[in-house]
């Protein structure tokens, strides 16, 4: 259930006795505060207090992260001896538990500084292979350096985790540490199937070659939390196989930082009709999961974890039990998939690229978009006059009637 804003405020004031002073970050929190508890959308995991619990037996605290054990796959190396460097690879069990590169996860270099602390000394991102290398002082030669990995980088992270790499006496030359893996048997390996999936939603970005000038702020991911919900610019997560709604909070984050648009609060339901802003906000945040996990051409694109109640959630085909109209999340969801995906049939003959819908939506002109017939009228904006009458077609085949 979501909390009005107003109860929010009269929480805070009780808990803290004043409310805290805004900083820059938090300027845009009255927006985003109108957010989810997402009880409809996926309830609370039974799980996640069992995989806090193991997350703490299989880490251990150090500058207030939590470390898990990595598991060395391949052998330490010096492969040539001009310059000073290390370099290495990472990757992660994907959700089949094949490994896969852990693309964007940031390496630390570090020594032991003052009063036992740990002081970076370099740093890498690890490549869409998982590989990385970063040149070190030759000073360093013949001290102890820990590699230490984190999935995040500068747009995101995850908990306040860390996983060790090799820990060794720096020799002159390029050393190549090997492989490292997070341990597929264990919880902390889950991690990485969060960290795939905000890869997945870079990764659509990068492709089509969007403008990432509105992502200014690191996005914490907090996980295992109490609950699915976006709020204060953070992601909470309390499942990380649940790839459909992971996606579809992160795609709340993605919305909040890129678009002007109304926002609202309160109880929501997948089948039912409420205010058109918060349906625009839901049904967007679904869209954008389906947008980086399914094929754009499926016949029966569906969600697997979203609303057990529902289940599965088609986006293709929605139940004709379910409410009509703009203010109804799922078919806002269903008419901007009809839209953008490839799959023609009834009377949805359209595809419009993620770039041409993006670009439409985000903030350019200060206006803002009330509901998803605003962001209709944006999207049909982009394409000739005569192809119009077929974008309202194709939204109206998912029960939401449009202005042509």
């Amino acid at each position: 259930m979501r909390l009005p804003i107003v109860l929010v405020a009269s929480l805070l004031i009780v808990a803290c006795g004043t409310l805290p002073t805004p900083t820059a970050r938090q300027a845009v929190a009255p927006q985003a505060l109108a957010l989810e508890g997402e009880t409809d959308l996926a309830p609370a995991s039974t799980r996640a207090p069992m995989v806090r619990q193991a997350l703490q037996r299989e880490g251990t605290k150090a500058n207030d992260a939590l470390v898990f054990k990595t598991v060395q796959t391949g052998a330490i190396k010096t492969v040539r001896k001009d310059g000073v460097e290390l370099a290495g690879a990472l990757s992660f069990p994907d959700f089949d538990g094949k490994p896969v590169a852990a693309h964007h996860a940031t390496v630390h270099v570090q020594t032991q500084g003052m009063f036992g602390m740990a002081k970076e000394v370099g740093r890498a991102e690890t490549d869409a292979t998982g590989h990385w290398a970063v040149a070190l002082d030759k000073d360093l030669v013949g001290k102890q350096v820990d590699v230490v990995y984190e999935l995040g980088n500068e747009r995101w992270t995850i908990g306040n985790y860390r996983w060790a790499g090799p820990k060794l006496t720096l020799a002159a030359g390029a050393t190549d540490t090997g492989a490292q893996a997070l341990d597929p048997a264990s919880q902390n390996g889950q991690a990485g199937l969060i960290h795939l999936i905000w890869n997945r939603a870079l990764g659509e970005f990068e492709r089509d070659h969007i403008d990432l000038g509105w992502w200014r702020a690191k996005i914490k991911t907090n996980w295992p939390a109490s609950g699915n919900f976006y709020n204060f610019g953070a992601v909470n997560l309390t499942d990380a196989p649940w790839w459909d709604v992971n996606g579809h909070e992160i795609g709340h984050a993605m919305f909040f930082a890129a678009f002007d648009s109304a926002s609202g609060a309160g109880e929501h339901y997948i089948d039912k009709c409420y205010a058109g802003s918060l349906a625009w906000s839901e049904g967007f945040g679904s869209f954008f999961s389906g947008v980086i996990s399914l094929p754009r051409d499926d016949q029966d694109a569906k969600f697997e974890f979203m609303v057990p109640r529902r289940k599965p959630i088609r986006l293709e085909n929605v139940p004709t039990d379910v409410c009509e109209g703009y203010t109804n999340e799922w078919r806002v969801c269903a008419a901007m998939w009809d839209v953008y995906d490839t799959h023609s049939d009834g009377s949805d003959h359209v595809a419009v690229d993620f770039k041409t819908i993006w670009d439409a939506l985000a903030k350019h002109d200060g206006t803002k978009m009330n509901d998803v017939r605003d962001a209709f009228a944006r999207v049909a904006g982009t394409q000739p006059a005569a192809g119009r009458p077929d974008l309202a077609a194709a939204f109206g085949q998912a029960g939401v009637s449009v202005t042509r």
